[in-house]
């Protein structure tokens, strides 16, 4: 027993000695301590609005030192935002020392000050929209005096002789280093010394060269030559889904709320730009359909779309009708790359693809920067009418990923693989899978969500991305140079409160659109008759079930809920256009007849019942029902079993859409002018034979070209 107590009584006095001697310090964990240094470094530097050009051999240094960490120690620098900001201010501080050394005094300029103004003009050309806001809110004076400068040297050209403005060129070319001696330091100044160049006449410049023959045209090319050993950073723009959403509403950006952005981005020099879009790109909106997508495929033409990504809703007018805009057959060819590297001819083996469709695109900038864009669509085959379907199959695209990733890293030396992606993937295992492959962007489409996250995948920071539908969201990936290596910094949803350009619309992409627009205004603006209350989109594919029914004289109508894309509000003016938004796809009236027990069976399926002459539960194994659907459920493959027992079937060339937009009209020429799913559909006589729906049914078997 004293054993023990004399046991407890040395512990007691053990805790104690430890409990008022100096606290034990552990030593630091070696991860952390060069983090630390790191930090240090970055706090360091001074604040952004303080950031001046002597301090950016220090934020080059801390950048440095940032890369040299492995990514277990980046992850560690807590701070590296603010390096992040200061570097993006850099070009703002160029810009302000740029018209600094221009005269305060409009009165004090002279032709000697062209090419300083011309650079800062450029300069501030080349900056991002964040960069600019910056130098709006923080310099807005400089800004100021750049434009009351400019204003200035206008008026002295105009008063300019011929000499003087020839003169004044050849002092910008006179003051050339040799062309042994030049560097990227020089850009600026010999762009800005072209563009002198090219203002002036013919005769001018003819006069010029004879002083001059080959200066400024070797400068131009040893600048070429120097861009091509030093690399520019990268930015990809992305949207999804956009189904034909050509107008800009609501939240929607449109055509030329999108080109705003993309074709400034596309001009600026110091960056190279790729712009992607996912799938499901052309059917949708009436002013894209009715064109059957000429309208949407002509505005990315000028957009600067550079890859188009083939989704299940392209095969919508049938693969042909989509390969058209490629392969010579339409008056609208498009200028950039359609790619489904999964999507082949069926019995091949998966070894033939059809003609226009390619794998990947390879991207090669000016300054030799390569990027691969592979394009795959999901197993989307069962959302796709069999009709349009029939004679294709879809690759496992995982393996197909696989194939192509290994491909091009054995066939080209690229700095970057973006894997474009036409499915949904949630849960990130598709980005994870391609990733490990090599990828180094993931983008995703199908599902009209907003994505972005970025994984961490063995130590590399993948982008996975997909940005909304219908044009809401543009996403934008931004790639940092860093000794001479592209490094992924973020990406961004943007929307107008990300970038103001996004409020406005490109004046370029209103042009093209103008004459599309014209030809279907009536349909697209004139009311066919108002909202009497909320209809939501449940609502609405109860009725269009019953419409079909009731007008084909069928004793059951089904439609899929899915194919029911918009609702109504209460006052709404309903055009046509709002109708066929709300049923955009063009699929045909089926009538048919099946026994009582294939009847049940359609009512549990991912079908809706919209109409019901008897109740279902009174219905008869083996009796035939007349039953009415379109031909996507028809030809849909969870229907074939169903469709092989049917008898009597014919198919309509009726459209579901069209048919709808007659009964909302009837429906409002009939009683106050309001349209309701409450009030019960009345069967048009004759609709077969006189053709009411003529003047807005749309097009067929021919295609609308506008010319421009």
């Amino acid at each position: 027993m004293k054993k023990y107590v004399s046991l407890i009584l040395l512990l007691i006095i053990s805790l104690v000695i430890v409990a008022c001697d100096d606290p034990v310090i552990t030593p630091p964990n070696s991860d952390q301590q060069a983090a630390n240094v790191v930090i240090v470094q970055i706090d360091a530097l001074p604040a952004p609005n303080d950031l001046k050009s002597y301090s950016f051999p220090a934020v080059v240094a801390a950048r440095s030192a940032f890369n040299a960490l492995t990514p277990v120690r980046q992850q560690l620098v807590t701070n590296i935002q603010t390096l992040i900001v200061l570097e993006n201010r850099k070009p703002v501080v160029l810009i302000v020392d740029k018209i600094a050394n221009l005269p305060d005094n409009p009165e004090n300029l002279n032709l000697s000050h062209a090419a300083l103004l011309i650079e800062a003009r450029q300069a501030v050309d080349n900056l991002s929209q964040e960069q600019r806001n910056i130098l709006q809110t923080n310099h807005a004076n400089v800004l100021t005096k750049l434009n009351e400068l400019e204003l200035r040297m206008v008026e002295i050209l105009n008063n300019a002789s011929d000499q003087e403005r020839i003169d004044a060129v050849v002092a910008l070319l006179n003051a050339f280093p040799a062309l042994n001696q030049i560097t990227l330091d020089h850009e600026d100044q010999i762009n800005a010394a072209n563009t002198a160049f090219m203002r002036l006449t013919s005769a001018q410049r003819a006069a010029v060269l004879l002083i001059h023959p080959t200066t400024l045209e070797d400068a131009l090319d040893r600048i070429k030559e120097l861009r091509a050993q030093q690399k520019s950073p990268l930015q990809i723009f992305y949207f999804n889904d956009f189904h034909g959403a050509i107008h800009r509403d609501g939240g929607r950006l449109g055509a030329a709320g999108l080109a705003n952005v993309l074709i400034p981005e596309q001009n600026r020099t110091n960056i190279n730009t790729l712009t992607i879009t996912g799938g499901d790109m052309l059917h949708g909106e009436l002013i894209s359909n009715y064109f059957r997508g000429a309208s949407t495929i002509d505005a990315f033409n000028h957009m600067g779309v550079d890859v188009f990504i083939i989704g299940n809703h392209e095969f919508n007018w049938g693969l042909d009708q989509l390969l058209q805009f490629w392969n010579g057959q339409h008056s609208v060819q498009a200028n950039f790359a359609l790619l489904g590297a999964n999507i082949y001819y069926a019995n091949t083996s998966f070894t033939q693809r059809p003609d226009g469709i390619e794998p990947y695109m390879i991207r090669e900038f000016a300054d030799g920067t390569k990027v691969g864009v592979i394009g795959l669509i999901g197993m989307l085959a069962g959302s796709i009418s069999f009709q349009h379907i029939d004679g294709y199959v879809f690759r496992d695209p995982l393996q197909e990923a696989q194939d192509q990733i290994q491909h091009l890293n054995n066939q080209y030396d690229l700095d970057k693989i973006v894997v474009a992606f036409h499915e949904e993937d949630r849960n990130d295992s598709f980005a994870t899978a391609v990733a490990q492959m090599g990828a180094d962007v993931v983008l995703t489409a199908h599902d009209h969500q907003q994505q972005n996250r970025v994984l961490d995948v063995n130590g590399r920071r993948i982008p996975s991305v997909q940005s909304h539908s219908h044009g809401r969201s543009l996403a934008h990936i931004e790639f940092d140079l860093v000794d001479n290596n592209l490094v992924f910094n973020r990406t961004r949803l943007l929307q107008t409160a990300h970038d103001n350009r996004l409020a406005q619309d490109h004046p370029l992409v209103v042009e093209v659109l103008r004459p599309y627009k014209e030809i279907v205004h009536d349909l697209e603006t004139v009311s066919i008759a108002t909202a009497a209350h909320n209809m939501s989109q449940n609502d609405l594919t109860w009725y269009i079930g019953q419409v079909m029914a009731i007008q084909f004289n069928g004793q059951f109508g089904f439609h899929n809920s899915g194919g029911t894309r918009a609702s109504l509000t209460n006052g709404q003016q309903i055009t046509v256009a709002d109708v066929l938004r709300i049923m955009p796809f063009e699929n045909r009236i089926v009538v048919m007849e099946l026994q009582g027990h294939r009847v049940r069976a359609l009512s549990g399926s991912d079908v809706s019942m919209g109409y019901e002459s008897i109740p279902r539960n009174s219905v008869i194994d083996n009796e035939w029902y007349v039953v009415v659907i379109h031909d996507f459920i028809l030809f849909r493959s969870s229907f074939v079993n169903v469709r092989q027992h049917a008898r009597n079937l014919v198919i309509h060339e009726i459209i579901v859409g069209e048919l709808l937009a007659e009964a909302v009209r009837q429906q409002g020429q009939r009683g106050n002018g309001t349209f309701s799913t409450n009030t019960r559909f009345e069967r048009i006589p004759d609709l077969l034979t006189t053709n009411n729906i003529a003047e807005f049914i749309l097009p067929k078997e021919q295609h609308y070209e506008v010319s421009l």
